[in-house]
């Protein structure tokens, strides 16, 4: 059966849901209102961040009906005490919701009897804001030469020079996607590295690395060995290059779950051009918020500027690694 077959199918099920099921369909609402929701939002037109940002905080969800037939009981509330909520990647579908509560937080969606949506998370909407301020910006820096934009004029006779290119722009003042764009080129060559030392030396039993895992579960072990491989490197702040490995991470964690969001299994750095443009808007938003803001950028435009720029990107890449390592 194909994916198409299952979905129909699942939606002929839905359709005909019966009231007696309401108590264990109970134990499952968050995964199901954000299934639904994620149908919804790949059924639209894709459309301007803006106008993105502006549906999800107002009216997303509008799936009413089955959230008022799904909705607890006062026996059933006061029976259990579920956890918060926390978004975390499926392996088949863009993102879903573990099984939790309906306690209201940034990363959940707060169901009643009323309209709810999903609130979107600051951090996620942040970046967002960002990337719509000066998309003009981001498109025109996209339209140069690569090997102008992943230049740098640090002096990196002390430092290994990702960490110097990453560490002289660590504050969010003037905007320039430019050098935002170096920083994501830089993190995620240290992450490369880390990973490459990571499979050899610390291979884990199930054979993936930090960044398969992370990617498909968001809320999963947090244990890292980043502490022991820039302890056997050459870098002199070791903590920066500590934290800055852990921002190639991001970044790698989020292509994935970004790929997965769109159904596409093959590596693409494109949506890694265009969030490293924000680049210290984007290392702030956490890793179980990244489904979302997957969903909200597959939704938007930017899909498309990403989709065009891939090549661009690597090609950034390329030569940041042979100016720079």
């Amino acid at each position: 059966m194909s994916s198409l077959d299952k979905i129909l199918e699942a939606v002929s099920t839905l359709s005909n849901i019966q009231e007696a099921q309401r108590d264990d369909l109970l134990l499952y609402r968050d995964k199901l209102t954000v299934a639904l929701h994620t149908l919804h939002s790949l059924l639209q037109t894709p459309c301007s961040s803006s106008s993105i940002i502006e549906s999800f905080t107002q009216h997303q969800i509008t799936a009413n009906s089955f959230v008022r037939q799904v909705a607890p009981s006062p026996a059933a509330q006061s029976s259990a005490t579920p956890a918060p909520a926390t978004i975390a990647p499926a392996t088949t579908t863009p993102a879903v919701l573990s099984p939790a509560s309906t306690a209201p937080s940034p990363a959940t969606c707060a169901l009643s009897d009323d309209p709810a949506p999903i609130k979107v998370p600051d951090d996620v909407l942040q970046l967002m804001k960002r990337l719509e301020k000066h998309k003009d910006a981001i498109l025109q820096c996209m339209q140069g030469k690569p090997e102008s934009v992943v230049w740098s004029r640090t002096d990196w006779s002390t430092e290994d020079p990702r960490i110097v290119d990453i560490s002289q722009s660590d504050t969010e003042g003037k905007f320039s996607p430019e050098i935002n764009i170096r920083c994501g080129m830089s993190a995620i060559s240290l992450a490369d590295d880390y990973t490459d030392w990571e499979m050899e030396q610390k291979l884990p039993p199930n054979g993936k690395s930090r960044i398969d895992q992370l990617s498909e579960n968001t809320g999963g072990n947090r244990k890292s060995h980043y502490k022991e491989f820039v302890d056997n490197s050459d870098f002199n702040d070791r903590l920066k290059a500590r934290k800055y490995v852990g921002y190639g991470i991001q970044l790698h964690v989020f292509s994935k779950i970004y790929r997965r969001c769109l159904g596409v299994d093959t590596p693409s750095l494109g949506i890694i051009g265009i969030i490293s443009s924000c680049f210290w808007a984007f290392v702030r938003v956490r890793f179980c918020n990244m489904p979302l803001l997957a969903r909200l950028i597959a939704s938007s435009e930017w899909k498309g500027y990403a989709c065009n720029n891939n090549e661009w990107t690597i090609s950034c890449y390329q030569s940041y690694k042979r100016l720079n390592t």
